[in-house]
């Protein structure tokens, strides 16, 4: 949609007789009244009830803000608010890279694997991971991760969860580019355990409970 919401101006029948130019009627477009550096959209409207309103949206520095305005007592104030609303969202926020793509985030740098021949894999974020934050804020945002229930074999490259930030700006699922978390990516294949290696391991798991078991009881007696 924004393809067409962007256009200042179009030429109607050019080439024939009587061509019509008109001018869109997003004044906060380039080369009109009440252009907005980064508007490129959306949509006016009007009625005898809700006054003259504007839904606008603007993009900068990776950062993309909508606005609704409504009641407003002109063509033109709708327009004049908008842009406080944009003035200020671009000098209070701005987007900032979290956590970098292909590099291990602290905290969670592996991922469990059943049934594989190693319990875990390396993991990393497919991409840069980002959010909006408060311009000046120091406190970095924190790593909200999901990890898929992995089962072995697992190859290079695979998706076994998400990750993505969560700041205090509030907000962000709407004013971050590409809102949808971030794939969480194997760094390196996991083979499949043999039925032998299982059995294995699963007595061992079982041995070490029983003892685990023995030790709380004895400790509890006194």
């Amino acid at each position: 949609m924004l393809e067409f919401s962007s256009i200042p101006k179009a030429v109607f029948r050019e080439g024939e007789a009587n061509p019509i130019q008109m001018p869109n009627w997003n004044w906060m477009l380039p080369g009109l009244v009440a252009q907005y550096p980064g508007v490129d959209g959306l949509k006016t409207g009007h009625t005898a009830e809700a006054k003259y309103c504007f839904t606008g949206t603007a993009q900068r520095n990776g950062m993309r803000l909508i606005s609704v305005v409504m009641g407003a007592s002109s063509e033109l104030a709708r327009f004049q608010e908008t842009a406080k609303l944009f003035d200020y969202g671009f000098s209070q926020f701005e987007v900032k890279t979290v956590f970098k793509g292909k590099e291990p985030v602290k905290g969670h740098e592996t991922a469990p694997v059943a049934k594989g021949v190693d319990l875990e894999v390396p993991v990393v974020p497919e991409r840069d991971v980002v959010a909006v934050v408060r311009k000046g804020e120091e406190r970095a945002p924190a790593p909200q991760v999901r990890v898929s229930e992995v089962v072995a074999p697992v190859k290079q490259g695979q998706a076994v969860g998400t990750i993505k930030a969560v700041s205090d700006a509030g907000g962000d699922e709407y004013l971050t580019p590409d809102a949808g978390a971030v794939k969480l990516i194997a760094q390196e294949d996991v083979e499949e355990a043999s039925w032998l290696r299982l059995f294995f391991r699963g007595a061992k798991n079982a041995v070490v409970r029983l003892f685990s078991g023995m030790v709380e009881a004895i400790t509890g007696a006194f």
